[in-house]
């Protein structure tokens, strides 16, 4: 028989489409392993079958493996059901944990936060951002100060924390006009978090519906669209998802050998298109599709 020869690159091909498709029938049997183990109905049967085989002594090691992993399963979820029911409906935590450096204030004593935030995009809860907070012993107050924190640059925390914290004045001293209000700071920062993330949940969905798009800050607050006519359409949206303004212009870059004769000129109907329907973020795709048909 003629052995034929296969290039390398055919062949690390078939490997890794055969490594991705078992991997993807290792994921199907533990799904479908807990969905029969996590049956009422098949739980009471193997418990059954595990006190008769108890009393007559007969050995089913089946059936007991089944019913310790069963019973290891139902305790693991319950637990997950508990803390993602905990951080839905609170998503504010706060705990206290001691600095290790030797020369911190306060012998290291520090009030954390805890921020939890679930994102629909990818229907799990991101990673917490946490407010670690101190207070200086030194100014004679009880007055809490931002230790360290894991919130984004481009969230006004400074501003926050100047509203809703005591701060020094030039001198020094703790200015005592301001009464701190530690739960309000975390419900804005909160508050200014879940809006980032949904801005950026909106954007994804746009994304896939127009394909074309880039984010020009961080914050999720500015961001560019080319339309299908190769319009250039620059958007700003405020915490809410609103879009507060929308400057639309025909393409007028060089790359194109046939420019129109509008080219750099404002479209001011996409741009009243834009802004219509209460100018929200979510339903700009379908606003678009109804302009390009009328």
């Amino acid at each position: 028989m003629e052995l034929v020869q296969v290039p390398d690159s055919q062949l690390d091909g078939d490997i890794a489409v055969i490594r991705t498709q078992i991997e993807s029938l290792r994921h199907r049997r533990s799904l479908l392993a807990n969905t029969l183990l996590s049956n009422r109905k098949i739980q009471q049967r193997l418990k059954l079958k595990h006190a008769k085989a108890t009393a007559t002594s007969s050995s089913l090691p089946t059936i007991t493996l089944a019913l310790q992993q069963t019973e290891d399963q139902t305790e693991d979820q319950a637990s997950i059901n508990a803390s993602n029911l905990y951080r839905t409906c609170s998503g504010i935590t706060a705990f206290r944990v001691k600095d290790p450096d030797p020369n911190s204030l306060d012998s290291g004593h520090v009030l954390g936060v805890r921020i939890d935030v679930f994102s629909t995009t990818d229907r799990r809860f991101i990673t917490p951002y946490y407010l670690l907070l101190n207070y200086r012993p030194e100014t004679g107050s009880s007055a809490l100060q931002i230790h360290k924190h894991t919130i984004p640059t481009f969230v006004p925390l400074p501003k926050l924390a100047v509203k809703y914290l005591p701060h020094r004045d030039s001198t020094g001293s703790t200015s005592q006009e301001r009464v701190q209000n530690l739960p309000a700071l975390v419900r804005a920062l909160r508050r200014e978090l879940v809006s980032y993330h949904k801005r950026l949940a909106a954007w994804e969905v746009l994304r896939t519906d127009l394909k074309t798009n880039k984010a020009l800050d961080p914050a999720g607050t500015e961001f560019e669209i080319e339309l299908s006519d190769t319009s250039i359409a620059r958007l700003k949206v405020d915490a809410k998802g609103n879009i507060e303004n929308a400057v639309v212009r025909s393409r007028s870059d060089a790359k194109y050998d046939e420019l129109p004769d509008n080219a750099g000129k404002r479209q001011r109907g996409l741009e009243r298109a834009i802004l219509g329907a209460g100018g929200r973020i979510e339903g700009l795709a379908d606003r678009l599709k109804d302009h390009t048909a009328s």
